[in-house]
């Protein structure tokens, strides 16, 4: 029976290339010593580094880069990461307990320099100021997206990352969701070569 061999062939080949770790599926950790694997709490749910200057949004009781933060709410004013209803206020709050707890991990890894950081040196912490300038901005942008008008934007609407990459932030928010995608089509394709196979048997 060439047929069922062929497709006994396709299942294995795609079977195995699952099983043996061919194919990495999104919960299996990278490929960099245990001890040395950066915390998930302290890494920044949008763009996946580390913390450097973490903030919290007054609305919303997560942690995030600031940078990252402000790249998503420059496309999507007020908007929350995670879904649900739009936040009434960008207004941030420096997260200067998380900084202490990278500053402490760093200190345990003399060795490591975070994933994206360009030394081992996070910069300065954002004032409340500066955070209190930006919140305006987003005010601002989403205002205009709902309508109302008002002056002319307090920074260009087309920015869109301080220190980052657009192509980076684009590829951290994208990669996951596509890598998913591949992983289901991959099992699909399996189920249905199953279902010949039967039919066929």
């Amino acid at each position: 029976r060439p047929l069922i061999s062929r497709e006994r062939g396709r299942y294995s080949s795609l079977h195995g290339a699952l099983a043996g770790g061919m194919i990495a599926l999104p919960h299996e950790p990278v490929a960099a010593p245990l001890d040395d694997a950066e915390p998930d709490e302290l890494t920044c749910p949008i763009c996946y580094t580390m913390f450097r200057d973490p903030v919290i949004p007054i609305d919303e009781p997560r942690v995030y880069e600031r940078d990252a933060l402000l790249a998503f709410w420059r496309r999507r004013p007020l908007a929350s990461f995670f879904g649900g209803e739009s936040l009434a206020s960008a207004r941030m709050e420096p997260a200067l307990h998380v900084r202490e707890q990278v500053a402490a991990w760093l200190a345990a890894h003399p060795g490591h320099t975070p994933e994206g950081w360009t030394s081992r040196e996070p910069g300065p912490t954002s004032s409340p100021a500066e955070l209190d300038r930006l919140a305006s901005e987003i005010a601002h942008l989403a205002a205009v997206r709902r309508g109302g008008g008002g002056g002319p934007p307090a920074a260009d609407e087309k920015q869109v990352y301080e220190g980052v990459s657009p192509l980076s932030l684009h590829a951290a928010l994208n990669q996951p969701t596509q890598l998913k995608r591949e992983i289901s089509e991959i099992k699909r394709e399996i189920s249905e070569i199953e279902r010949e196979i039967s039919e066929i048997e």
